[in-house]
């Protein structure tokens, strides 16, 4: 899918507050999320979620150094006391979900733990069902290169 600044899409899977990867370079993007390296090299989109998820539209998949593959919920936890936990916080810190859709798809051929390495335990949750979002920002192969911070575009 082509991107544009401004344009309103659904999303799902997994997404995290912005202030994570605010004024980072694609390749620190990377890194921090756990995509392999050069995932981003072709360019990404960031997109910013239009409100906050219900408890029913996310599920809990706690830090980006444990991929959604190796991620296993750990035993008596009360799912329900955690989601408003983290829904409170969302809405005290205001903040921004956002999702980073990389240029580059994920390939079938390439195992998942090589394609999801551990992150550097960004706090991640999944979107369980399509959520509206718009697209803030879009990133081509130079800016990669040329190691171009994440800044939200704001027209």
């Amino acid at each position: 899918m082509q991107y544009v600044v401004g344009q309103s899409v659904d999303i799902h899977g997994f997404v995290t507050s912005e202030k994570f990867i605010a004024n980072c370079s694609l390749s620190e993007i990377e890194k921090r999320l756990g995509f392999h390296q050069g995932r981003l090299m072709q360019g990404a989109a960031f997109l910013v979620l239009s409100g906050t998820p219900s408890d029913k539209d996310f599920e809990l998949r706690g830090y980006s150094n444990v991929a959604d593959h190796r991620f296993k919920m750990p035993s008596g936890l009360d799912v329900k006391v955690l989601k408003r936990n983290v829904k409170e916080a969302w809405e005290e810190d205001q903040t921004q979900l956002i999702k980073v859709v990389p240029r580059q798809g994920h390939n079938p051929e390439i195992s998942d733990d090589i394609q999801y390495p551990p992150g550097h335990g960004v706090p991640q949750w999944k979107l369980t069902s399509d959520y509206k979002a718009r697209v803030v920002a879009v990133y081509s192969p130079n800016d990669y290169v040329a190691r171009t911070p994440y800044r939200r575009n704001h027209s």
